[in-house]
């Protein structure tokens, strides 16, 4: 499918007027000249995250937005990118099918599931046909949720393993 870039802001005490407009300047690159899409899972209604999605939005590329309850943390921005018209993502398929990527989960199938990175390699072999919901997959292999997440939804990408349903995954192979 391609490269996944992840850009992380940390707001240090220093600085803050010139480090906001850093971090503006870092969401518009993101958004235009980096990426074709934007997807999200955690932002808070005034964060860095909203202003990339605007500005995803303003340059015509394609946002997904991954739903949370209306009382988790960081669910509130998130839950707006969906009300105001970014792509629902409950599964991988919502990706693949809105930017019509069909034939991708076919060609990965054929590809030997190799792990690309060290998370990789920590989850895989914590999963089996058997299903395991992901926080015994967070508890056991010891990595920040964050991780544990993304990590999973790229292997799915991958075609590596599935969510057969909320939260529980196997082995695709």
């Amino acid at each position: 499918v391609g490269s996944l870039m992840i850009l992380s802001t940390v707001k240090p005490a220093i600085f803050p007027a010139f480090l906001e407009l850093l971090f503006e300047a870092l969401s518009k690159l993101a958004s235009q000249a980096i990426s074709k899409t934007a997807q999200f899972c955690v932002a808070p209604l005034q964060s860095g995250a909203l202003i990339t999605a605007n500005f995803a939005l303003e340059h015509g590329r394609e946002v997904f937005a991954v739903p949370n309850g209306i009382y988790a943390m960081g669910s509130v921005g998130v839950n707006k990118l969906i009300q105001d018209g970014a792509h629902l993502v409950t599964d991988v398929q919502d990706i693949l099918m809105s930017l019509n990527l069909f034939m991708i989960p076919e060609h990965i199938e054929m590809q030997v599931a190799l792990p690309d990175n060290e998370e990789e390699g920590a989850l895989l072999p914590l999963l089996s046909h058997d299903p395991l919901h992901i926080d015994e997959i967070i508890r056991i292999a010891e990595l920040p949720t964050m991780t544990v997440t993304s990590t999973l939804m790229m292997m799915e990408m991958k075609g590596m393993i599935k969510q057969i349903s909320p939260m529980q995954y196997i082995l695709a192979r």
